[in-house]
């Protein structure tokens, strides 16, 4: 099982993004029991450094972007499991 398509949020300053995160993990766990806990769903996210400042992305498979629907969510490639957080979804995708 191979997700194809992913969404990438970046949800701003690390410092100040954490109730945003903390607000989005509760959306995307209700998504994600509601729809009987599909597979092909995972969220993730890391921290990157951008010169002075540290951004949280948030990656979302196309499973719970079609959900969402957040605006600005872009289309991206497949996030580096080695390098990101897990927020919620089907954990054993990571493996």
């Amino acid at each position: 099982m191979k997700i194809n398509t992913w969404f990438c949020v970046n949800l701003g300053d690390a410092n100040i993004s954490q109730l945003t995160l903390c607000e989005l993990k509760q959306s995307l766990t209700d998504v994600f029991n509601q729809n009987g806990q599909p597979k092909k769903m995972l969220a993730v996210y890391r921290y990157e450094s951008q010169s002075v400042h540290c951004q949280t992305k948030l990656f979302l498979s196309e499973s719970f972007q079609k959900y969402l629907k957040l605006e600005n969510a872009q289309q991206c490639p497949a996030p580096d499991f080695n390098n990101v957080e897990y927020l919620v979804g089907n954990k054993n995708y990571m493996c």
